[in-house]
């Protein structure tokens, strides 16, 4: 009897073991990835530790390889159903690395935004945590959503250029005139406070219309 209640107390442990590791793997999302020559490639992505180290199989059954993030000019999941996300590695305003960054909208200043946890930007339809974590956990689940809401988490950005923090805060005008003076026109029309970051469409429209 001792040794059936030991036995069935191993297959248990090791079945929530295995399922455990089941949920934490890296899920493969239907993606097709655009790289910077112009050639395409459709198939599964699956991000391994980080969002820049992708891996890539044309179909369940072929061979996963790696895809230098370098590369790629941009990652459209589920591209063929109406819920496609765009994600793209663009350089930062400091210019000291790449960002991965979600496009939101796509225009002549398009918006894109980060998180401080970019993996769970990209599985943010995914639920990576362990089933033991799931089930301790059982807020609601809204953390996330509420992090990147903040604006400290928007970035603009010219013709998938340079992308620059929507910030606020007036010490950071100076970054601003610099990014847009290729436009005098809203340089003056934003040192006069005639537009503001406060109205995000309204300064993107007036871009539009003033520096074509």
């Amino acid at each position: 009897m001792k040794k059936l209640i030991l036995l069935l107390i191993i297959l248990f442990t090791s079945k929530t073991f295995s399922q455990g590791l089941q949920l934490r793997n890296s899920p493969k999302i239907e993606s097709e990835i655009i790289f910077k020559d112009g050639t395409k490639e459709k198939g599964l992505v699956r991000m391994s530790s980080s969002v820049f180290d992708i891996r890539f199989r044309e179909s369940p059954e072929a061979e996963e390889r790696k895809v230098d993030f370098e590369e790629v000019d941009k990652i459209i999941t589920h591209p063929d159903s109406t819920n496609t996300r765009v994600f793209q590695y663009l350089d930062n305003y400091k210019h000291r690395y790449k960002m991965f960054a979600e496009l939101i909208k796509k225009d002549e200043i398009s918006i894109y935004i980060n998180s401080p946890n970019e993996l769970e930007l990209f599985y943010s339809d995914f639920d990576l945590r362990s089933a033991e974590e799931w089930m301790n956990d059982m807020r609601p689940k809204n953390g996330f959503s509420l992090k990147i809401a903040k604006s400290e988490y928007l970035y603009l950005a010219k013709e998938d250029q340079i992308l620059i923090p929507v910030e606020k805060r007036r010490k950071f005008t100076r970054k601003y005139l610099e990014y847009f003076s290729d436009c005098p026109e809203f340089v003056r029309a934003y040192k006069n406070e005639e537009i503001s970051l406060k109205e995000l469409s309204d300064f993107i429209e007036f871009y539009k219309e003033t520096c074509d």
